[in-house]
């Protein structure tokens, strides 16, 4: 969901009442500096809440009519998002906030794991077990290879370059990918409010990211043991630092990401 936040307000008193109760009412002393913004520590927001029960119940409706239909065990429900949680202003008012993401850091249009890291819920009625949980770590992209497969329908890879099936994974078994790759340059109206353009790449447990300024800045983290990548440990570990960015550079050069931001045109 994008602003303007925009809730049914009968259900907004609910969540306010939640809040009371919780002793959860946002204080601006508990927005919390990282770099050029402020985050929020807490989930507060009552508008977003009430917004997010529309969600669950338009979800809900789209399985009934499914149901009603006679196709609900013939159709693959993919609930997901396309980034993390807005969790601070880039304006730098210090006002209560959509969302927030801990413990992962940061937010949307960063390329920390509340940036990026995001739900996967995917549903096949007698197909897909219930309640199965996977650590496979996979992208936006991988979705295309993924449905055409569990469709039955194959692959079109001159059409998915950049998409892997993550089936193996739904059923317990290893996927395809072997690294997770974000190329987020940044157009001059976000990088005068704070932002910087941003590469990143995942292998394994280890994720690099690249911050595309003048001198260029790298940091590393190992997200199994520190999921708030709360500690740069580039230098700590050389060895695995040129690894990573030997293979960030290769894959940028393989699929042209572009280190700066390019806009439209407007024709004379």
């Amino acid at each position: 969901m994008h602003e303007p936040i925009e809730p049914k307000l009968e259900y907004v008193d609910k969540f306010e009442k939640k809040i009371i109760e919780q002793n959860i009412e946002f204080s601006s002393e508990e927005l919390i500096k990282d770099g050029a913004f402020k985050y929020d520590m807490v989930q507060n927001n009552a508008d977003y809440a009430a917004m997010l029960q529309s969600i669950d119940e338009s979800l809900q409706r789209i399985v009934e009519a499914l149901k009603a239909k006679g196709i609900l065990d013939n159709t693959i429900i993919v609930v997901t998002s396309d980034n993390g949680g807005k969790n601070h202003n880039p304006f730098k008012i210090d006002r209560n906030q959509p969302t927030c993401n801990l413990p992962l850091r940061r937010g949307k249009s960063l390329l920390h794991e509340g940036g990026i890291r995001i739900p996967l819920i995917i549903s096949w009625n007698k197909q897909i077990p219930k309640g199965s949980v996977s650590n496979y770590p996979t992208m936006g992209t991988d979705h295309y290879a993924s449905l055409l497969e569990l469709s039955g329908l194959g692959s079109i890879s001159e059409q998915h370059i950049d998409s892997y099936s993550y089936v193996d994974a739904l059923y317990g078994k290893n996927g395809k990918r072997e690294y997770l790759f974000w190329n987020f340059p940044q157009n001059e109206k976000s990088i005068r409010l704070g932002y910087e353009s941003e590469r990143a790449l995942r292998k394994g447990d280890y994720k690099l990211i690249k911050v595309m300024s003048k001198p260029e800045r790298f940091m590393m983290y190992n997200l199994k043991e520190d999921l708030g990548e709360s500690e740069n440990i580039a230098e700590k570990k050389p060895e695995k630092t040129k690894e990573l960015i030997k293979l960030m550079d290769k894959v940028s050069i393989d699929i042209g990401a572009l280190d700066s931001y390019v806009g439209s045109k407007k024709a004379n």
